[in-house]
């Protein structure tokens, strides 16, 4: 399985954070609903107890999670 990409993360959660702030739990729940894989779901779980407004919110929380090309 590949590594989980800051873009597949921002495509899971973004239309959950359009509709204000989540906090993980709401997240990983969301991105499973939608479809995201198996990786993506399990790294949102991973998220402090806290609420996130945006995508560049999650990734000082997600720092093993890198853009496709680094």
């Amino acid at each position: 399985m590949s590594a989980v990409t800051r873009r597949e993360v921002a495509e899971a959660v973004r239309p959950a954070l359009a509709w204000g702030a989540r906090d993980g739990d709401e997240l990983a729940s969301y991105a499973m609903t939608s479809g995201a894989r198996e990786g993506v779901v399990l790294a949102l779980k991973t998220l402090p107890r806290r609420r996130y407004t945006g995508v560049a919110d999650l990734w000082p929380d997600l720092p093993d999670v890198k853009d496709a090309d680094s």
